[in-house]
C-alpha cells in the first residue's frame, strides 16, 4: 500500500485564522486551510508545511506544532494529513 502524506496549516494573524479562497470556474468558491503534499526534498514535515505556506500565500510562519493527524486509507493509496497551528509572521499581498 502507498502511503502519501501532506500538511495542512491553521495560521492566525493578528487573532484572525487565515484561511484560502479556491473555487472552479463556474462553480462555487470555497475555503480550506493552506497545505499540500510532502515531497522528497522536504527534510521533514514542518520544512514541508513552510514550503507549502510561502508558495500558496507567500506568508513566512512562526513555530509550527503538530495537533492532529488524520489518516484516509483507500483501495491504492493511504493518505496521511498532518495538521499544525502557527501564527503568521509576514505576507506578501502583492
Amino acid at each position: 500500500m502507498k502511503v502519501r502524506h501532506s500538511v495542512r496549516a491553521v495560521l492566525f494573524d493578528g487573532g484572525q485564522l487565515v484561511f484560502l479562497r479556491r473555487g472552479w470556474p463556474g462553480g462555487a468558491s470555497y475555503y480550506t486551510t493552506v497545505g499540500g503534499g510532502v515531497e522528497a526534498e522536504d527534510a521533514d514535515f514542518k520544512a514541508a508545511l513552510r514550503r507549502e505556506v510561502m508558495e500558496e500565500i507567500g506568508a513566512t510562519i512562526g513555530p509550527a506544532t503538530e495537533f492532529l493527524t488524520l489518516t484516509e486509507p483507500g483501495e491504492k493509496v493511504t493518505v496521511v494529513q498532518h495538521y499544525f497551528r502557527a501564527d503568521v509572521l509576514d505576507m506578501d499581498l502583492n
